[in-house]
């Protein structure tokens, strides 16, 4: 007959292993598909330009996307005890690393200067934000309307704004947008 701590020890074994297997499979297909579209030939002409004010708009955002995110992985319990409703650290930090993922394709409008490859980013944006705030009001009788909570939305809603405004500040409206694509800090 097996102990609690022999079963617990097997189930320890069995998600390494299932992690490793799954990892690695991950991995495994990004290079296959890397390799397969490597071979059709890659297309880096710039069609679309990234207007500057849309490049520090990402790039100040996502810096202050991906300071934020390595301040709630590193230090998950002060996010804990202000979080809007019961969580753990394992999961702040699991919402911090997937925000801060948002982050880094933030800082990518640095390097990359074709708009038709980072429209996604902004898309993507304005989609998880809006989800997020679905799942918050799908959940509403576990949240605890306080201070935190309405940071917590406004947060959210802040990030779709910003989505937003990479859309617009890219659009090709001429009454302001001349102004605003030549614009330097």
């Amino acid at each position: 007959m097996r102990t609690k701590t022999t079963n617990t020890k097997l189930l320890w074994w069995a998600r390494l292993i299932y992690g490793f297997v799954a990892l690695n499979t991950f991995v495994g297909a990004m290079i296959v598909i890397y390799v397969f579209q490597e071979r059709r030939g890659a297309n880096w002409t710039v069609n679309v330009p990234v207007r500057p004010f849309t490049r520090h708009v990402a790039v100040i955002s996502g810096t202050t996307v991906v300071s934020m995110a390595v301040m709630i992985i590193l230090w998950p319990e002060t996010a804990v005890a202000n979080w809007t409703w019961q969580t753990s650290p394992l999961m702040v930090r699991i919402f911090a690393a997937w925000f801060g993922a948002f982050g880094v394709g933030l800082l990518w409008f640095k390097f990359e200067h074709d708009w038709q490859r980072l429209s996604q980013i902004p898309n993507l944006m304005i989609a998880a934000a809006g989800l997020d705030l679905l799942m918050v009001f799908v959940h509403r009788q576990t949240v605890i309307v306080d201070l935190n909570f309405w940071l917590y939305c406004g947060h959210l809603i802040l990030f779709a704004l910003i989505g937003e405004l990479l859309h617009w500040s890219q659009s090709r409206t001429p009454f302001i947008n001349d102004q605003i694509s030549t614009y330097e800090l």
